[in-house]
């Protein structure tokens, strides 16, 4: 459909060329050229637009507030604050938010999962 929709496009633009600008100082191939052109680069600024508003990805990296380069020693510590900061026992801490914390350390603290689990969200 979308094929169907640029050809009678492109052929309402002929028509409309040839009509008002007959002597035109550009070839009609040219023009339609320019114009091709000038469609892609809108269409690539509303993709960039689109993408530098799409919502970002949360990681287990974000979850425990470590880098993705961070030693299993750093994920532990990360773990231990956090957990300790958002205990249900203490104020403002909830069990969900610690069972998030505890997935993320599960991961991240094996070798294996935690290989499998970068290769998965795009980290080398």
């Amino acid at each position: 459909m979308a094929s169907h929709l640029s050809q009678a496009m492109d052929q309402m633009f002929q028509a409309v060329l040839e009509r008002f600008l007959p002597n035109s100082p550009l070839p009609l191939p040219q023009v339609q050229d320019y114009v091709r052109r000038t469609k892609a680069q809108a269409q690539g600024k509303a993709q960039s637009q689109a993408s530098a508003t799409a919502p970002r990805t949360v990681t287990l990296y974000d979850i425990l507030e470590i880098s993705p380069k961070a030693s299993p020693e750093v994920i532990t510590a990360a773990w231990r604050s956090l957990s300790k900061r958002h205990h249900p026992d203490k104020e403002g801490g909830s069990e969900e938010t610690i069972k998030y914390l505890n997935h993320a350390h599960d991961i991240l603290s094996h070798p294996q999962k935690r290989k499998n689990y970068d290769q998965m969200i795009g980290i080398k």
